[in-house]
């Protein structure tokens, strides 16, 4: 048995509340989802259920610390990893690189698709170097309203599994 206390599971209903508290600002809230409103809710959350797959936490001793989701899945093409949230706390540490590994192994190898997508705002530097490392490479960019009505540049970025 290893000693790693970082566990990768698919979340239950009653990780719900934790994921929703993931978020601790408007701004986080709107980095990792756009198109949700502050503060998250058990309701926002649960529409993402009907929409995404492969709804994933990761726990440290039993404490979520964190959350991804797939999206935009088109059989033998691609699918793109979304909602991306680690608690405040836990950030720095390695955590966010092995949830994204994890996701990009449920692409790669559970789904069998040769292309992964993620999105992030250009001014998210720590996000976006950590896509850079692990081979993402921009492909599009796009204008979009932040809540507080000031523009930010969402960079869409790309990964196929022959590049990893």
């Amino acid at each position: 048995m290893s000693g790693d206390p970082i566990r990768f599971r698919f979340a239950r209903s009653d990780d719900y509340p934790s994921i929703c508290g993931l978020f601790t600002s408007a701004e986080e809230l709107f980095r990792a989802f756009p198109t949700a409103r502050w503060p998250f809710t058990l309701r926002q959350l649960h529409r993402i259920t009907e929409q995404r797959t492969d709804l994933t936490v990761v726990s440290n001793r039993g404490e979520i610390i964190g959350f991804a989701d797939l999206y935009d899945l088109v059989p033998r093409r691609q699918a793109c990893i979304g909602n991306v949230i680690i608690k405040n706390t836990q950030r720095r540490q390695g955590t966010g690189k092995r949830l994204l590994e994890y996701m990009l192994d449920r692409i790669f190898n559970h789904h069998r698709l040769p292309t992964a997508m993620i999105a992030v705002f250009e001014d998210n530097r720590p996000a976006f170097r950590l896509y850079r490392q692990l081979g993402f490479t921009v492909v599009d960019r796009e204008t979009r309203r932040r809540p507080d009505g000031r523009e930010a540049v969402l960079l869409q970025m790309k990964l196929g599994a022959v590049t990893r």
